[in-house]
């Protein structure tokens, strides 16, 4: 400020300028809500983001267990060998079923897609392939399923590629075979496993 210049605090008589004051005090008071209210904004957000990541991985826990239990470890086994012999069953209807929950989870938002996609796009593909002959007479009494379950797994392929950074390619015929066949046999190592432990608990 120059020696010339009087300040803008004084005014004109030299005395103190009351209103230059309290305008620079509310201008500070405002610079520094502003701040506070950002700060609580991130904050929120950082919140919000956890919770968010805490729900997805709870969900996928939760299906993570479902697919796996011992009762739908048999839906599976009865849904492959169905597939693998030609003769699709009642049981393929209720592992598509398990699907359609999923695509409920994402619509909602409880899950995040690519830690989904990791997890559950490669059974669901071989699933909606292998079952490409049978499908729609199975899902014949629920007109909204094929539609969800083709934009679920159009979903979920593609973040997964993504992921993977490749394209998203559709398996062949010996591919789903093998995967139909190894699903039949975790379905009968997982009722090894449970006859076992059965063995195993005193009477």
């Amino acid at each position: 400020m120059g020696l010339g210049k009087r300040s803008t605090l004084l005014s004109q008589t030299g005395s103190v300028n009351w209103a230059a004051i309290t305008a620079l005090a509310a201008s500070i008071t405002a610079v520094a809500a502003l701040a506070v209210a950002l700060m609580v904004a991130r904050q929120m957000q950082q919140q919000a983001a956890h919770l968010e990541f805490n729900t997805s991985l709870e969900s996928l826990w939760r299906l993570d267990a479902d697919w796996n239990s011992d009762s739908m470890l048999s839906l599976r086994g009865v849904a492959a060998d169905g597939l693998l012999g030609g003769h699709p069953s009642h049981e393929l209807g209720e592992v598509m079923d398990f699907y359609r929950d999923m695509e409920f989870l994402i619509e909602h938002g409880t899950i995040d897609v690519p830690i989904i996609a990791h997890q559950f796009a490669l059974p669901l593909q071989m699933y909606w392939y292998a079952s490409a002959d049978v499908r729609d007479e199975l899902l014949k009494d629920d007109s909204g399923a094929h539609q969800d379950l083709e934009k679920l797994v159009t979903l979920l392929t593609g973040a997964e590629s993504e992921r993977r950074h490749s394209a998203a390619q559709v398996p062949s015929p010996e591919q789903i075979r093998k995967f139909l066949r190894a699903e039949l046999d975790h379905s009968a190592c997982g009722s090894e496993e449970e006859e076992s432990d059965l063995r195993r608990t005193p009477l």
